[in-house]
């Protein structure tokens, strides 16, 4: 495993070959960001959001988590997005991976829609693009348990959510970019088809039979980090710090 950030190499490495080996696929990478572009985090936040709304859209309270990398380049051609095996490769890790955010009971429904690669269930969509933008739907309200009969959301299984989504984000990331071409990643987030549910602990759901209605708010919901952008080595440094930054950000928006 090897990183390039601005002017550091880090590296871990057995022998001068591995070092050597290291630090030429590490320039290669250098070569390849810089040579297209800068890094434009205004492009990257815009990108990011409207990768939102690329996810299948359907009655469910969904949670979604988008991340588009810059300096924006083609880190997938369109002849790799429409190979089954690439398709196959991505669905596995959502089902088996270390952060699975599908689940083997539903059928999973492969498309090429664009540039677009998108593998959807009922309630949960993965949408993967040429440039290596990726969003995940996944449930707002859990299904099980007594708290999902309030129809609330639940801040530990929203947190859950978060942390698993952006666990697999940065997988995709790793599979489709070994190269590490990109550089910077700018992360996106909203609640979409939950304008009405309240927010509570899995310890107040529990407690009480009811749970206050949230006011009439905007649909969806969308936050994002401060700054907007951030390097790719830090985003996957920093996984659990993000997952809660934007937890905070969505319970200030649906609580006001």
């Amino acid at each position: 495993m090897f990183t390039l950030n601005q002017n550091n190499f880090t590296a871990d490495f057995a022998d001068v070959d591995e070092l050597r080996d290291s630090i030429t696929r590490a320039l290669h990478a250098w070569e390849l960001s810089h040579a297209s572009g800068p890094v434009n985090p205004d492009e990257m936040v815009g990108r990011a959001h409207a990768m939102l709304t690329a996810a299948s859209d359907n009655r469910h309270a969904t949670i979604r988590i988008a991340v588009a990398g810059g300096p924006r380049q083609q880190v997938l051609r369109p002849a790799a997005l429409e190979d089954t095996v690439f398709a196959d490769r991505i669905l596995n890790l959502a089902l088996f991976g270390p952060a699975r955010i599908l689940t083997s009971e539903s059928g999973t429904r492969p498309r090429i829609s664009g540039h677009t690669l998108f593998l959807e269930q009922e309630r949960s969509a993965i949408a993967l693009d040429e440039t290596g933008s990726v969003v995940v739907a996944l449930p707002a309200v859990c299904d099980s348990g007594q708290h999902s009969l309030l129809s609330a959301l639940v801040e530990e299984d929203i947190r859950e959510s978060l942390r698993r989504g952006l666990r697999f984000i940065d997988e995709v990331l790793e599979d489709v970019d070994k190269l590490h071409r990109i550089s910077d990643v700018a992360v996106g987030c909203g609640l979409f088809n939950a304008p009405y549910l309240g927010w509570c602990t899995r310890e107040e759901a529990q407690r009480t039979f009811s749970v206050t209605i949230g006011g009439q708010r905007p649909d969806p919901v969308r936050v994002q980090l401060s700054p907007p952008s951030r390097k790719r080595a830090a985003f996957r440094h920093d996984l659990e710090q993000v997952a809660e930054d934007l937890l905070v950000l969505l319970r200030r928006e649906v609580r006001q």
